[in-house]
């Protein structure tokens, strides 16, 4: 080593060495939130105080706040504001409790009154818009600069010949019954939607871009640089019958108003999760194969990440499980809500981005197979079959609320403080059929509505 080097590395330790002696050792950030405990909205302008050291702070607009000074586990913080009750916790207990703190409100004689006066709704109301211009379900849905944009989807209508041949001839012999299925195949004349349409928050009109792509159905698309990725679904074949798993990527630039094809896509798959992190596109499961006479599935636990800077995909390990799934991402962790593998799936699971590692946190009340899915700071929101749950991934609570919207499969996004539903599916006696509904739902209608069911899970 010469003599240059070893001046320079001994100058970095001296610098070093003043730094940490001068620099006093409760010099560190504490970081936390504060939330209602009844309805877990953010708390404003908590006044929150070190007792040890004197130094105090407040909350901002989303309950967070930021200590400095703190000197040790042992110090006591003190966490007070107008018509809360006030907390004390030393350090240690509120790292023991993920940094969260719950306020609860105080219930003097006049609230008593007022609590007995108000009354919750027994579901969650709802606005219905103007309709999607095509009644349509598996679909995908993206959001960019206050502009949702539908891509393509399923636009067929599904008949049940088996239990409608039952309904109708309940008397036929079991030989006769089978031979009228064999005439009429439970399988509808196919058609996929190859259309983008647009819906402005601010106009609040739909229109439909002039590209058009593949037809396709049962696909993801995410957001990059604002262009919309579409991956993977179904494709039919020209008479409808048969389907097929594209390989090609179809990439819509919004600002442009052009559409892209890449050739590779190595994540041949439907009913899958996926989500954008930084420059990056996961996509993960789903199912690969469907047995014409069985119904049975194929499933794949392969996760495929594709880098927007290099153009170049990578193949990362595998899902515990192999199923269809979705999901949302939260900070840096995704949430994979339910599923579907031969049957619904009850799961709640996680992939912490941070740290490679994946951990089953709970379960839902009921299974779901392909729930609509939507977030909104630390809150998830899932719909599936008139009711709609709100899972905090903070405090780890799961409730339940009813909502009369009564359709299947639809997708869910969040714009603003309101979340929207759009298509899916109606099911009658003998038939499925797309929906063109619309329907907006103010995240705060939830702390006026009943819940039905209630659930915390353990520490994530």
């Amino acid at each position: 080593m010469d003599i240059f080097n070893m001046k320079k590395k001994l100058l970095i330790i001296i610098v070093l060495g003043v730094f940490f002696i001068s620099t006093p050792f409760y010099a560190q950030i504490l970081k936390g939130k504060i939330l209602d405990s009844e309805t877990q909205f953010p708390i404003e302008n908590v006044n929150i105080y070190n007792k040890t050291t004197g130094f105090g702070t407040t909350s901002n607009s989303l309950g967070e706040f930021y200590l400095n000074k703190v000197k040790d586990d042992t110090d006591s913080l003190i966490f007070s504001y107008i018509g809360y009750h006030t907390e004390t916790k030393t350090i240690a207990e509120f790292k023991r409790e993920s940094n969260l703190i719950l306020l609860q409100k105080k219930i003097d004689g006049l609230d008593l009154v007022d609590v007995s006066i108000k009354t919750l709704n027994d579901k969650i109301n709802f606005q219905k818009l103007e309709n999607i211009p095509k009644a349509l379900y598996a679909f995908s849905a993206n959001i960019i600069d206050g502009e949702l944009f539908l891509v393509a989807g399923n636009e067929s209508e599904e008949t049940k010949q088996a239990l409608k041949l039952l309904d109708r001839y309940s008397d036929m012999a079991l030989n006769d019954f089978l031979k009228a299925l064999a005439r009429r195949p439970n399988k509808d004349w196919a058609k996929y939607n190859s259309e983008i349409y647009s819906y402005n928050f601010l106009d609040k009109k739909w229109g439909k871009i002039k590209s058009s792509i593949k037809p396709r159905a049962y696909h993801n698309s995410e957001v990059l640089n604002d262009k919309i990725y579409i991956y993977g679904g179904k494709t039919l074949s020209t008479n409808h019958w048969k389907e097929y798993l594209p390989n090609q990527v179809e990439i819509y630039d919004v600002k442009r108003d052009t559409l892209l094809l890449d050739e590779t896509n190595p994540h041949l798959a439907i009913n899958f999760a996926s989500f954008t992190y930084d420059s990056l596109i996961f996509l993960m499961g789903g199912s690969i194969k469907e047995f014409e006479n069985t119904k049975r599935k194929h499933y794949t636990n392969k996760v495929h990440v594709f880098n927007s800077n290099t153009g170049y995909w990578k193949e990362l390990g595998s899902m515990p499980e192999a199923k269809e799934t979705s999901g949302v991402l939260v900070n840096d962790v995704f949430y994979f809500i339910g599923g579907y593998k031969g049957e619904p799936i009850k799961s709640i699971e996680t992939y912490n981005l941070r740290n490679g590692k994946w951990k089953r946190i709970g379960e839902l009340f009921d299974p779901m197979s392909r729930p609509a899915i939507a977030s909104k700071d630390e809150r998830i929101y899932i719909y599936d079959n008139k009711r709609i749950l709100a899972f905090n991934t903070l405090t780890r609570s799961l409730r339940e609320f009813k909502i009369d919207i009564d359709i299947y499969e639809p997708k869910m996004v969040v714009y603003g403080s309101d979340l929207y539903i759009l298509g899916g599916f109606n099911k009658f006696e003998f038939k499925l059929k797309p929906s063109n509904g619309f329907y907006k739902i103010p995240i705060e209608n939830f702390k006026n509505t009943k819940i039905e069911k209630q659930r915390t899970f353990d520490s994530l």
